[in-house]
């Protein structure tokens, strides 16, 4: 018993101060790669609620409606998912940046949508550029 208790006193300690081999610190290479995976599976969605439109140029409800539907709410889990991988060590406040980005940009495209579609600026265009020189192609993307 005395054998059992200690045990689990030990794990718990590992719980509580994360001092048990725990994980080696994420590698950048290891983050791209999950966080273009994140990217790639964002993107393909929003590819395929995109076909809804058609093949011919929608009218203008049709794409505000895809944008505030679909392009918006998959964007927003996309920024939550990236914000949610584990992080590599000095590297946060960068990554912050690549975020805090994409989030102004979600909040220009929800305040007009057709207005940033019609103006031809990609309001991503600085959260990729951030995204490209930290090493993300898939984020830096689409």
């Amino acid at each position: 018993m005395k054998r059992l208790a200690g045990t689990a006193l030990g794990s718990l300690a590992c719980v509580v101060w994360a001092g048990c081999g725990g994980e080696q610190p994420l590698s950048r290479a290891e983050y791209v790669k999950q966080a273009d995976a994140v990217c790639a599976k964002s993107n393909k969605a929003i590819e395929e609620a995109g076909k809804r439109l058609g093949n011919g140029r929608p009218d203008e409800a049709a794409v505000e409606k895809f944008v505030k539907e679909d392009v918006i709410p998959m964007t927003e889990k996309r920024v939550a998912d990236l914000r949610d991988l584990a992080v590599p060590e000095g590297d946060a406040e960068k990554l912050d940046k690549i975020y805090d980005s994409l989030d102004e940009a979600l909040k220009k495209v929800e305040g007009d949508p057709i207005a940033i579609i019609k103006s031809g600026k990609d309001p991503f265009e600085d959260a990729g550029k951030q995204a490209a020189d930290y090493g993300m192609k898939v984020c830096s993307s689409g």
